[in-house]
């Protein structure tokens, strides 16, 4: 939320003297990939902020060295996740060179054992109990934070296409900023989450109702310290081939491909959708490992394959196999 309140004051800051409106936030990096894909036009309308979750991330390595007197380099930085996309935005950062974060779990990883162990904290730590920076979980979060007349939100990836459409046929001139989220309900929609988007929405609003409006930052940083360092560039997609019957086949390697796909459509590999992502690993652009549930089913079937094999030595297996033949 501390991050979120950064962006927040520093997108305003950016909306005082804008190259191109209306501006779009960068906090969603399956959006950011999407208009690199399609909507390459729109690529300076891009908010050229890093995430909360890069600033924070920022701040705790900071905060952590002075606290442990470790080097920065010997901190490790980990984001609980309820996004595909973050994985993929910490492996392939855009906009910086390297991903503040060093790692990210989902938080349908970890929520079963904090649920079965929350009970039992006495006393909880202190945080940052920013009302708006809280609410920037739920769809319209970010904008509402602004405090902005001339916004727009919307959320779910067809609904933003079909923005961004309006948006790149000069349709919304008198907006000021866009709030685009791929998943339905903002990041408690998420493909990592566990609760029903809808509830958890109305949590988060309720929360952050709870807390104050109003947060004293104390900014020392300049806005330049939370600029992106790396020009966003468009990537092309071209035709399948030149060659008919060779596009056919490949068409039909696209349709293989797509099969072995997870269809979520989270956009976290950086095509919006699977289909996209198979048709970019038949023209050479992507692989299967930059899917990241196969990646994660694969990781976890070597994990497997290596217990088996530190739990049966070679020679162990080579007895067991003469002992069955006999």
């Amino acid at each position: 939320s501390r991050g979120a309140d950064i962006v927040s004051h520093y997108t305003g800051e950016l909306l005082k003297n804008p190259k191109s409106l209306p501006l779009i936030s960068s906090s969603c990096p399956a959006i950011v990939r999407i208009i690199q894909i399609r909507f390459p036009t729109l690529i300076e309308n891009i908010a050229p902020i890093e995430s909360p979750m890069e600033i924070a991330a920022k701040i705790a390595r900071e905060k952590a060295a002075v606290k442990t007197g470790l080097d920065p380099k010997e901190i490790g930085i980990f984001f609980i996740s309820p996004c595909a996309a973050k994985m993929t935005s910490v492996k392939s950062p855009l906009g910086q060179e390297v991903s503040n974060v060093d790692g990210v779990i989902a938080i349908r990883d970890v929520y079963p054992l904090i649920k079965k162990n929350i009970k039992k904290v006495e006393n909880y730590p202190d945080f940052y109990d920013s009302g708006k920076g809280i609410g920037w979980a739920r769809a319209g979060g970010e904008t509402l934070s602004l405090g902005i007349k001339a916004y727009l939100g919307v959320d779910g990836i067809e609904n933003v296409i079909k923005i961004l459409d309006e948006i790149e046929n000069e349709q919304l001139k008198d907006i000021q900023y866009v709030e685009c989220l791929a998943c339905i309900n903002g990041c408690v929609g998420g493909p990592l989450t566990v609760e029903n988007s809808f509830v958890a929405r109305n949590r988060i609003r309720r929360l952050s109702e709870k807390y104050p409006q109003k947060k004293e930052l104390n900014l020392n940083q300049n806005i330049k310290e939370f600029l992106f360092t790396r020009q966003i560039l468009s990537k092309d997609v071209g035709k399948l081939d030149d060659d008919l019957i060779a596009a056919i086949e490949k068409m039909e390697k696209i349709d293989d491909i797509y099969e072995q796909l997870p269809k979520l459509d989270c956009g976290a590999c950086g095509s919006p959708t699977c289909r996209s992502l198979a048709e970019d690993i038949v023209l050479g652009f992507s692989n299967l490992d930059d899917c990241i549930v196969l990646f994660r089913d694969k990781v976890k079937h070597l994990l497997a394959q290596n217990q088996e094999h530190s739990e049966n030595p070679p020679e162990q297996n080579t007895a067991q196999e003469a002992n069955f033949e006999k």
